[in-house]
């Protein structure tokens, strides 16, 4: 109605305009009836849009419009029940209803009733109706629904209802669904066998906070409504409940369309079970693997210490006067040392990596010098096979890069090594490249093909998992342990590389190994082992050796013994800390496994002592090559360290930078007295 007065309104000012202030009643009775029909118009448009059938009778319950649901609903046209008495259309309803009403006042409310269609059939209807004004008519606004109908539909949803109830009773997974408010529509069976909800039994109605607390029993109440509030407000959401007897149930909650939420129980209990196996599992394989690290430290002390004896007395043997016989049966004694180091090497290196204490150094690397180290170490061996060796390096590989040279002529070392052992005629080329990445950083790619008897497919597949042979019979008749290449893939890996293989039975093998590096303007030398004299030794070192195995100490004295100078030894820790009290030395030369007292808790009471030698460098000898052996040294106070079998050189570089520290540290000392 307020559009209709707002017509009123401005057509009265248009009436009041032309007549200059006075109204012209004939124009303005034209203006409002038009703004009437204007008003019928709009409502008999609302009308066709709306699903329901309604009829429109004026105050004598005569229908003068219907909309298109009404017409369809009785089958019939608008000229044909337009006119009608709604008596006839409703012959059943109560003649009391058709009195004369209020506009806005409700006349019948969902009145169950009879309805006529137009060719006489009837039907039960149910009914409302309401007095209103449309335009300038008093109206009633009757609306129509087709009970059958109505009842068909509660049927067809009770019978969805009971389809969904049965089909979630079926399910071995328990479904709760909550409405908006947070009450309980409905819950299958599986949610109170799973979850032990049976007394009292669950009903729709119940809050969501309260089927918490029924979930879990025994917590505080404000706990769980803070929970419930976090969950409801997120709106999804998985909680582990553990109930009594050991059964575990996870509950996914969820929403749904009408701002309700749907939780979903399922029993989790074998997995659960099965998930702890595998942890206590994954604990019981570290704790084994640690076990293991532990067994092969004390394993690597245990072989290097007689490897370090075996080796050094044979070397010594291959330089005294020997005949050809004699010096023939010593270079099969140290080629068969040098094969047992190795191996042991490639255990302890695949061990560092498998505990993830294995390190990548870097430092300046010449390429082309380490490759002519390679050739000159095996251009002889290919030779006397009748096998061509060639290097080539192309103009983009860096003069000097930054990277780990110990493991990348390790891993060449072991694919020159493999090539040599599966070639017996042909060639073997090594050919390095490199590609320019971002920044200074350089992938390096070394190839390294030959000739050999190149590698299946099938054996490709288990070529780099440790202690793997490809062929038993080629191992047997060429050896090989199976770690070599599983080692160098896991150290160019560790290196931001790979190692790869192309090859084919009969037609030769390709290595490529790939590695990241920072290219560098110019190299710092690498620490080269003096294998005589320097002048920091020329004078004679007084030194202290602490060793408590016989023949370590034989083959300690062979390599001390053209130092010159003085050698004192001690047998364990207490025989050293008593003899540093008693004279001064140069050097400590300290084992670590002694009995009575160790090495590092030798050095520590030194360390922590007023002797003479309490400042004096100490340089371990250890057999232990695990990763952190270093560190726990120098930790205890110990500035060196040597491992076993001991490289001369590596020793006598060792103690010339001891003994230069202790001299220095004693000349600066008289300096300050001076």
């Amino acid at each position: 109605m307020n559009s209709v007065h707002h017509l009123l309104k401005r057509h009265l000012s248009l009436a009041a305009d032309e007549q200059g202030g006075g109204i012209a009643v004939d124009k303005l009775s034209a203006l409002v009836e038009s703004a009437y029909q204007a008003a019928d118009q709009r409502f008999d448009l609302l009308a066709s849009h709306v699903s329901d059938a309604l009829l429109v009778t004026n105050s004598g319950f005569e229908v003068v419009s219907a909309n298109p649901a009404a017409l369809d609903m009785l089958g019939c046209t608008a000229e044909a029940i337009n006119g009608q008495s709604m008596a006839a259309i409703l012959p059943e309803l109560n003649a009391g209803l058709f009195q004369p009403a209020r506009p806005g006042t409700v006349i019948a409310d969902k009145v169950e009733t009879v309805a006529r269609r137009c060719n006489g059939k009837k039907f039960d209807a149910v009914i409302s109706i309401i007095a209103a004004n449309i335009g300038q008519h008093g109206r009633r606004i009757c609306v129509l629904h087709d009970a059958g109908q109505v009842r068909q539909l509660q049927r067809q949803g009770e019978t969805r209802d009971a389809q969904v109830h049965a089909m979630l009773n079926t399910l071995d997974v328990g479904v709760a669904m909550f409405d908006g408010a947070g009450q309980l529509n409905q819950a299958n069976s599986p949610v109170e066998s799973l979850l032990d909800l049976r007394h009292p039994r669950i009903a729709p109605g119940l809050s969501i906070e309260d089927f918490a607390c029924r979930l879990l029993p025994g917590a505080p109440r404000e706990k769980v409504v803070r929970l419930v509030t976090r969950l409801r407000r997120r709106r999804r959401g998985t909680v582990i409940l553990r109930r009594p007897g050991g059964k575990v149930i996870e509950a996914r909650i969820g929403p749904v369309d009408n701002g309700g939420l749907i939780a979903c129980f399922n029993d989790i209990t074998l997995l659960s079970r099965t998930r702890d196996k595998a942890e206590a599992a994954r604990i019981a394989a570290e704790e084994a693997n640690t076990a293991k690290s532990a067994f092969l430290a004390m394993m690597s002390h245990e072989l290097r210490t007689p490897m370090n004896a075996v080796l050094a007395m044979a070397g010594l043997l291959a330089r005294s006067d020997l005949d050809e016989e004699q010096r023939e049966n010593v270079k099969t004694l140290l080629d068969a040392g040098d094969v047992m180091m190795s191996l042991l090497n490639d255990i302890l290196d695949l061990s560092k990596i498998e505990a993830g204490k294995l390190d990548i150094d870097t430092a300046d690397v010449d390429i082309r010098h380490t490759l002519r180290k390679l050739e000159r170490l095996w251009r002889p061996v290919l030779d006397n096979k009748d096998v061509h060796l060639a290097f080539s390096i192309d103009d983009s590989v860096p003069s000097v890069v930054r990277g780990d040279p110990v493991r990348i002529r390790q891993i060449l070392f072991n694919l020159l090594s493999n090539a040599a052992k599966f070639t017996q005629e042909g060639e073997i080329a090594v050919r390095v490249s490199a590609r320019r990445l971002d920044g200074n950083q350089v992938q390096l790619v070394f190839a390294v093909s030959d000739t050999g008897i190149g590698i299946s497919k099938e054996a490709q597949d288990k070529l780099f998992s440790a202690f793997e042979q490809t062929d038993t019979a080629i191992t047997r008749h060429y050896g090989g342990t199976g770690l070599g290449l599983a080692i160098s893939r896991k150290l160019a890996r560790m290196m931001g590389g790979d190692l790869t293989v192309v090859s084919a039975p009969g037609q030769g093998s390709t290595f490529t190994l790939a590695v990241k590096a920072a290219a560098v303007t110019a190299a710092r030398p690498e620490n080269t082992a003096q294998s005589g004299k320097s002048e920091a030794l020329k004078s004679g070192v007084r030194i202290l050796a602490v060793e408590d195995n016989p023949i370590n100490q034989r083959v300690l004295a062979s390599f001390l013994r053209p130092l010159g100078g003085e050698v004192v030894w001690a047998g364990h820790g207490k025989e050293a800390l008593e003899l540093a009290a008693a004279a001064r030395f140069d050097v400590i030369l300290m084992d670590i496994q002694m009995p009575i007292m160790d090495g590092l808790a030798a050095t520590r009471a030194l360390r922590a002592s007023s002797s003479i030698n309490a400042g004096t460098p100490v340089v371990a000898m250890t057999a232990n090559a695990m990763l952190g052996d270093r560190e726990t040294c120098l930790a205890a106070g110990m500035n060196d360290y040597i491992s076993k079998p001991i490289d001369p050189r590596a020793l006598y570089c060792a103690i010339e930078r001891a003994a230069s520290a202790a001299r220095a540290s004693r000349k600066a000392r008289a300096g300050e007295a001076a």
